[in-house]
């Protein structure tokens, strides 16, 4: 499965009925957010079944910082509809450490 788009009504579905850990990340089309997407990208591959990778764009709904109180560039890790944690502006190899513990959870 590669990174998937969504908006806030479908993410809040697919967090209530998601049977694999889902790695959030709120961005926008800064530099520094286009350098993290490239790997996050590369990570959804990896894992793919493992983690469902999704993807925000903050330019478009802006009210999804507010849902999770939260700044961009932000990385939120979801469980069984509980926020695990959240990063902000991870490198990328903390997003790896980050991927490679969610995909334990499984």
């Amino acid at each position: 499965m590669v990174v998937r788009e969504v908006d806030p009504l479908v993410l809040q579905k697919i967090i209530k009925n998601s049977p694999i850990p889902i790695l959030l990340e709120l961005c926008t089309k800064h530099p520094i957010c286009e350098i993290l997407q490239e790997h996050f990208s590369a990570l959804s591959k990896r894992y793919n079944g493992k983690i469902a990778f999704l993807r925000v764009d903050i330019a478009k709904y802006p009210e999804i910082l507010k849902v999770f109180n939260v700044r961009i560039p932000a990385y939120v890790a979801i469980d069984r509809e509980v926020v695990l944690n959240i990063w902000y502006n991870p490198s990328p190899y903390q997003l790896t450490m980050i991927a490679k513990e969610l995909s334990k959870l499984l």
